[in-house]
């Protein structure tokens, strides 16, 4: 307290952020890999004017899930249960005008 009064600590949270290719080590992914992560917009990112993109640390790559993973996820109660084609363009309106055409 000065003179009386007291005074109040502003506390920031500012995000700490590394060079693309750290982050890439750091996340054990390719610089490729994590542009396009950044492109898809599963992470974060910013470009500085000198065309640097720098990843924020706190970015969590274990919330992102892999084509794999979406996959098991969307469909795993699908895997493993054989399925005529026609079958399966009958019940998921699939390969229809393939079927119809011959050339299945």
């Amino acid at each position: 307290m000065r003179n009386g009064k007291s005074s109040a600590t502003l506390q920031l949270k500012v995000p700490t952020y590394l060079p693309l290719s750290e982050a890439a080590q750091k996340y054990d992914l390719s610089e490729q890999v994590l542009t396009q992560l950044i492109q898809a917009g599963k992470m974060e990112a910013v470009r500085l004017p000198s065309g640097e993109v720098l990843v924020p640390v706190n970015n969590d790559p274990q919330k992102i899930k892999t084509k794999e993973q979406t996959i098991a996820e969307k469909f795993g109660k699908l895997m493993e249960q054989p399925i005529t084609v026609s079958d399966a363009a009958k019940r998921y309106m699939v390969l229809g005008r393939t079927i119809r055409s011959g050339y299945l």
